[in-house]
């Protein structure tokens, strides 16, 4: 009985049913009762029972298993997915900060262009004005030009002073003043040296007179103007001893600016008194035309 229970223990499953024929077989030989015999019969019938079942549960398993690695072949697929989805994902996460970029980018650019634009408009602006800046400076030089003119042509220069006191016995090469000014318009004439200064190029006219009063003895007086150091005209007196000697001279000059006009004694002998007062002793000049 005991070498039966164990030979049911140690039988693989695989093997119940040679094992079950192999009992049946050699039942008869052996000193087993019939109510033994039904017990074997009965405990083999559960381990059967229990291994139909155990086989029906590794048949299970074995379903589970392929439906087991069916799905860990998915979610090792999914996995794989997974990765590649983490991968695009990245990518898809880098182009989106790509395309916020861009955005920024295409902003700036639309904003660049608004401003090209705007610069363009200003630009187009500035050379108008720059345009109109160089007309408006080629008419400035022309007005400044007629202006100019104009000043020339109507410029007005005139002077007549005369010696307010008599000169007596002047030396010879000296300097007359024409001490009081009776017109002196532009104030160009010095009636304290008696030198007219050119205020503009021109053409000039300038004229002396002289009064010499009547002396007992004979008489030289010679005047001269003078252009800077230059003699230009002369006027002289001399001979008569009883009556007045007056002489004139005058003379146009093209003077330039700050050109000196003056006049001056020459080739004094004897007595001379140069008549002052009442416009007797003059000296004048007028611009005619700015050159």
């Amino acid at each position: 009985m005991c070498s039966i229970n164990l030979l049911l223990l140690i039988i693989p499953g695989f093997i119940f049913k040679q094992a079950y024929l192999f009992l049946l077989e050699n039942i008869n030989g052996s000193h087993v009762s019939k109510s033994e015999f039904n017990a074997i019969k009965s405990a083999f019938n559960v381990l059967k029972s229990e291994f139909n079942a155990l086989q029906s549960k590794v048949s299970a398993l074995e379903a589970d298993k392929t439906e087991f690695n069916a799905l860990q072949s998915k979610v090792s697929a999914l996995e794989a997915d997974k990765t590649e989805f983490n991968v695009l994902q990245s990518k898809v996460s880098a182009l989106e900060a790509d395309k916020t970029e861009f955005n920024a980018l295409q902003s700036k650019v639309g904003a660049l262009e608004a401003d090209k634009t705007e610069f363009n408009a200003l630009q187009s602006k500035v050379m108008a004005l720059e345009a109109d800046k160089t007309e408006f400076n080629a008419l400035q030089s022309k007005v400044s030009a007629l202006e100019a003119d104009m000043t020339k042509e109507k410029k007005i220069l005139a002077f007549v002073a005369e010696v307010s006191n008599n000169i007596v016995n002047p030396a010879n090469n000296v300097h007359i003043v024409f001490d009081h000014s009776i017109l002196n318009i532009g104030n160009n004439y010095n009636s304290r040296n008696g030198v007219f200064v050119a205020p503009i190029p021109g053409l000039y006219h300038f004229a002396v007179e002289i009064t010499a009063l009547p002396q007992s003895t004979g008489h030289v007086l010679h005047v001269r103007i003078m252009k800077n150091n230059e003699p230009v005209a002369v006027t002289f007196m001399d001979g008569n001893t009883n009556l007045f000697l007056r002489g004139t001279a005058s003379v146009v000059l093209q003077l330039n600016t700050g050109d000196n006009v003056w006049c001056k004694t020459e080739s004094i002998w004897g007595s001379n008194i140069i008549n002052g007062g009442s416009t007797l002793s003059t000296f004048s000049g007028f611009l005619i035309q700015a050159v």
